[in-house]
């Protein structure tokens, strides 16, 4: 977490818990079970560059299937009008 949400975080446990020191020690175990929770799952989510590749995948693939079907398309219209 940065510093601006972990300050605004303690702000919000202050109200609630009136020790300065518990309310940092409360404030820092729910940081590092967030960051923990992220390290534990960041495997699984998708970069800016997964998602690039996926989309030139995508694109060859629908190049590849689309396009016989579009050629047999057009071959088998001209042959009914000529």
């Amino acid at each position: 977490m940065n510093a601006d949400i972990s300050f605004r975080l303690l702000e919000l446990t202050s109200d609630f818990i009136k020790d300065r020191d518990k309310a940092r020690e409360f404030v820092f175990k729910i940081e590092q079970t967030i960051d923990a929770k992220f390290n534990s799952e960041k495997e699984h989510l998708a970069t800016k560059k997964d998602l690039s590749d996926l989309k030139a995948e995508l694109l060859k693939w629908l190049i590849a299937l689309f396009l016989p079907f579009y050629i047999g398309m057009i071959v088998f219209l001209i042959k009914q009008f000529i």
